[in-house]
């Protein structure tokens, strides 16, 4: 058997499980939502959202620092996407028309927004919840 062959051989018995970065960080941060929402940030452990993800707990400290820079990466994404609805639809109107137009465009895009990460505005009403 030449040399060839048997790293071919040698190649082909090896585990490609090696998973890109951010394909790692989105798998974390997708289980860590679910479970924020399920338990809140202090009902769950680092190693639970790490078992969902198909990880080693020490890629949550790699990726985020730490639970509580994971939970505000959960937060971010959202908070960004909201943010950039109102700085589209409420720049200087040109009319009370426009500035009613702008506010229903505002509104149906902040609902769908809403409906599409229900787990995120579940961690939102619970921290709300709590901190009342």
């Amino acid at each position: 058997m030449s040399d060839a062959t048997r790293k071919s051989k040698a190649k082909k018995g090896r585990r490609t499980a090696v998973r890109a970065p951010e394909e790692m960080r989105k798998n974390l941060l997708s289980a860590a939502t679910e479970l924020f929402a399920e338990r809140g940030l202090y009902g769950v452990s680092v190693q639970e959202i790490a078992q969902r993800a198909g990880a080693s707990a020490a890629m949550i400290n790699h990726h985020f620092g730490g639970k509580e820079a994971l939970y505000r990466a959960c937060l971010g994404d959202f908070a960004e996407r909201r943010l950039a609805a109102v700085e589209k639809h409420l720049v200087q109107p040109r009319s009370k028309e426009d500035f009613c137009v702008r506010l229903e465009l505002l509104v149906f895009e902040l609902l769908e927004l809403h409906l599409e990460q229900l787990p995120v505005v579940t961690i939102l009403l619970r921290d709300l919840a709590v901190s009342e």
